[in-house]
């Protein structure tokens, strides 16, 4: 990483292949009881955010790739945010480990592609952003804010709630 924060496309799709890792990593070692465990700040159990990570990535992706291509920024706000996740969590209440990692690998790898075709340049086209109050974001703070971080932020959530009861943790919460 540049001094001034700018990432080249190998270095951004290393952080998400960093995240997409730690993330299967936590889904690969959860127990049956884990899984099933409510994450209190997040109001739904340990798989439902697990699969909520890998529900996202398509969004932020498309987000970012619209962005890189000069379309601007989605008119999206925490209203709609809020809305998506908890019908999310409704759908997704009984979703299993198998399911939730065939996603998380699907999505993961679609994002590699998608994101792979931008250049470094488009990571720094920037659009004003209503989900962050208007202010402007870069493709490249797109995917590090709603993806990567994204994902590094619930893994934290889920360890504090469950990582006492699991063994030699293996993966990096940031």
């Amino acid at each position: 990483m540049s001094s001034d924060g700018i990432l080249t496309i190998d270095q951004l799709l290393a952080q998400v292949e960093e995240a997409t890792a730690a993330t299967t990593a936590v889904i690969e070692k959860c127990s049956e009881v884990d899984w099933k465990t409510a994450v209190p700040e997040e109001e739904r159990t340990v798989g439902v955010v697990l699969h909520h990570i890998a529900f996202t990535i398509p969004f932020v992706v498309e987000w970012a790739c619209n962005l890189a291509k000069g379309e601007g920024a989605p008119a999206v706000g925490y209203d709609d945010i809020h809305g998506l996740n908890h019908q999310h969590a409704v759908d997704q209440a009984n979703v299993d480990k198998a399911t939730t990692l065939a996603l998380l690998q699907t999505h993961a790898q679609a994002a590699q592609e998608q994101l792979g075709q931008l250049t470094d340049a488009d990571l720094q086209i920037a659009a004003l952003f209503p989900l962050i109050g208007g202010q402007e974001i870069t493709a490249q703070q797109m995917v590090q804010w709603f993806l990567i971080n994204h994902a590094h932020n619930h893994l934290e959530a889920i360890h504090n709630t469950i990582g006492g009861k699991q063994h030699d943790h293996d993966y990096q919460i940031r």
